[in-house]
């Protein structure tokens, strides 16, 4: 059980759900899980051709040279980091059996700890 203060602090990482006079914390969603919904309808992904396209030659080239990289996408909050990842990913599981993919999230709070991301 979290209040409407906590509820209101997390983002659409976390399933929150509303019950009788309190919220509950139900846990962290997968990042491509889904359609992402506005007002309970999915939404398509609009003006990010060019970041998608990036990110699909990275990925392309780095399958053929067998090598392997990193992508830091950067932005103010609200851009769309959250939904490019959603939306590369999808796209990546519909066409790769054998893929791994693996996510790390800083905390700007635990910054003097260079392997915090590693735990």
């Amino acid at each position: 059980m979290i209040d409407d203060v906590a509820a209101g602090l997390l983002d659409a990482r976390f399933e929150v759900r509303e019950e009788e006079g309190f919220f509950a914390l139900h846990g962290e969603r997968a990042l491509a899980e889904g359609a992402r919904l506005l007002l309970g309808k999915a939404t398509p992904c609009v003006g990010r051709d060019r970041e998608l396209g990036m990110l699909r030659a990275l990925f392309t080239e780095s399958v053929e040279e067998g090598t392997a990289q990193a992508t830091l996408v950067v932005a103010p909050p609200g851009v769309g980091k959250s939904r490019l990842a959603q939306e590369f990913l999808q796209e990546l599981r519909a066409r790769c059996e054998a893929v791994s993919i693996w996510i790390a999230r800083a905390d700007g709070l635990r910054a003097g700890s260079p392997l915090g991301m590693l735990e």
